[in-house]
């Protein structure tokens, strides 16, 4: 059975089972990691979470709420970045501690 993450986005259910958390961890735990591979798994999810998930108000409420930083989630949603660019400004070593504060959660 194939399942789309367009359609995961619609269902509340997907929501209410933390599945935009469990995305937002994969996100940091590849992130973090040293192999370029992970860092591209990263990349796929944060476009999943910001351009197919995020697309849905409900959903983009709760990242915000998973994010709960007001710099960090204007970056993660601005129009105007790429995801390179995203990429790169949120793993510079001046965001680290927010980083691991939203890891953390």
């Amino acid at each position: 059975v194939e399942v789309s993450f367009e359609s995961l986005a619609l269902h509340k259910a997907f929501r209410d089972a933390n599945g935009l958390l469990y995305l937002m961890h994969i996100f940091h735990l590849n992130l973090a990691s040293p192999i370029p591979s992970d860092k591209a798994v990263a990349t796929v999810v944060y476009d999943i979470l910001r351009n197919v998930l995020g697309s849905i108000e409900e959903n983009k409420k709760i990242i915000c709420n998973i994010l709960e930083d007001s710099e960090v989630i204007a970056a993660f949603f601005h129009p105007n970045m790429d995801i390179p660019g995203f990429m790169s400004w949120y793993t510079a070593n001046e965001r680290r501690g927010k980083r691991e504060e939203i890891e953390g959660r």
